[in-house]
């Protein structure tokens, strides 16, 4: 795992109905270098987690069908108010009072380890090498081909980057925010000047897993 990927994913904390088995959770985390925790015991609940969505870079939520995913919503909606990453697990589907489409969502057990992989099986790449940055327009074509093959995961090489502003999600960047929340599509750009910094393939996966670790925790740049 890069170094600038830990230093930005160092710590979660896990939203979970108290005493529910984490299965492969702990396993995947330890495996990418993660520190997690989450409420020590049923009567500090509350305190430990209050103080856990403080101290942690993301969280994770798992909702499992029952009363207790109030509990973990309500945490998520902490979390949204502290501007926290968030991933949502479930483990077993309940209707709730929230959209999903505002959240990175899994459905699968926890005892599924292959269920978080890193990158999908097929992945999608298309390369503009324009002088000019890519428009939105053209990332509207783009993505409708991820769309109509039904992959919700892309890569773009743009030899000048994108449109627009990613902090301000103007342009090519607000067409990525859009169907990332409305459809959970994830798009990474990569430029030429990224291309030529790489030294080798571990700056690769270097630089695509910090895009992807940006994308699924709901960075606001791709």
């Amino acid at each position: 795992m890069s170094n600038q990927f830990q230093q930005r994913y160092q710590r979660c904390f896990i939203s979970a109905p108290f005493g529910v088995e984490l299965g492969s959770l702990p396993e995947l985390l330890e495996e990418r270098g993660i520190s997690w925790e989450w409420a020590k015991d049923e009567a500090g609940e509350t305190q430990n987690a209050e103080t856990g969505l403080a101290n942690a870079d993301f969280i994770i939520v798992v909702l499992n069908g029952t009363r207790a995913d109030y509990r973990g919503i309500f945490d998520a909606g902490i979390a949204i108010g502290l501007r926290k990453p968030i991933l949502l697990i479930q483990t077993k589907s309940r209707v709730l009072p929230i959209d999903f489409r505002w959240f990175s969502t899994v459905k699968t057990s926890l005892s599924n380890h292959d269920a978080l992989p890193f990158l999908p099986n097929h992945l999608f790449i298309e390369c503009k090498n324009w002088q000019a940055p890519v428009n939105a327009a053209t990332l509207t074509v783009f993505t409708g081909k991820l769309h109509k093959f039904r992959v919700d995961f892309g890569i773009l090489v743009a030899a000048n980057g994108i449109t627009g502003d990613a902090n301000e999600r103007t342009a090519a960047h607000a067409h990525l925010q859009s169907v990332f929340g409305r459809d959970g599509l994830k798009v990474i750009v990569v430029t030429r000047q990224e291309i030529e910094a790489l030294r080798n393939t571990d700056d690769l996966e270097e630089v695509m897993r910090n895009k992807y670790g940006d994308c699924i925790m709901g960075a606001h740049r791709f």
